[in-house]
């Protein structure tokens, strides 16, 4: 059964798909400038994917990033950086194993961040998506050519509804200079 999500809408990935295990793929391409003689060159684009996780009150308790690599616990785990946006495909990779995820963890906000500060609108082929790992579908995907200034995009929260938990696909800028996970925690918090 594949499962497509716009901006906004829910699925309760346990109940309505057995789903376990979560990945975040994010795929772009250096941008191409012009350099001398009019010939084309590649920029490079440092984007980043990363996972904050947060207890029930609202209060971040680990972050999963290029600055750390795997959970505590080793349930959620980023495959590496990528420093350029070389290649197709994902660029970076995170798994989520939902049912290892701390108990203290309430919510997991997926984002992604432009280390080197450029703005999403001017990034070629730029891309988020979420997908079961199992059966490889795809729950939500977003091209990232918005119009604007934003370094930074809210991509989807998962959070617990019992022993169940809910996928919700955002797709929302954030606002705010946001090169790193540190700058938008407070406004991923806005989304859980």
């Amino acid at each position: 059964m594949a499962i497509n999500l716009s901006k906004g809408q829910k699925i309760n990935l346990s109940k309505d798909s057995g789903l376990t295990q979560v990945r975040l793929g994010l795929g772009w391409d250096p941008i191409k400038v012009k350099g001398f003689f009019g010939r084309t060159k590649e920029k490079a684009v440092d984007l980043d994917a990363s996972v904050l996780a947060y207890d029930a009150s609202g209060q971040m308790v680990e972050a999963v990033f290029y600055g750390s690599l795997r959970a505590a616990n080793g349930s959620i785990i980023h495959h590496g950086d990528n420093l350029t946006g070389a290649g197709d495909g994902d660029d970076e990779v995170i798994d989520i194993n939902l049912p290892g995820v701390d108990a203290r963890i309430n919510t997991l906000a997926l984002v992604i961040t432009s280390y080197s500060g450029d703005q999403f609108s001017g990034i070629e082929n730029a891309f988020v998506r979420v997908e079961n790992v199992e059966n490889r579908q795809e729950l939500a995907r977003f091209e990232m050519t918005q119009k604007g200034s934003h370094t930074g995009l809210m991509v989807a929260s998962i959070s617990r509804d019992g022993n169940d938990w809910v996928f919700k696909a955002v797709g929302s800028p954030l606002p705010g200079a946001a090169r790193t996970p540190r700058d938008v925690i407070d406004p991923a918090r806005a989304y859980l």
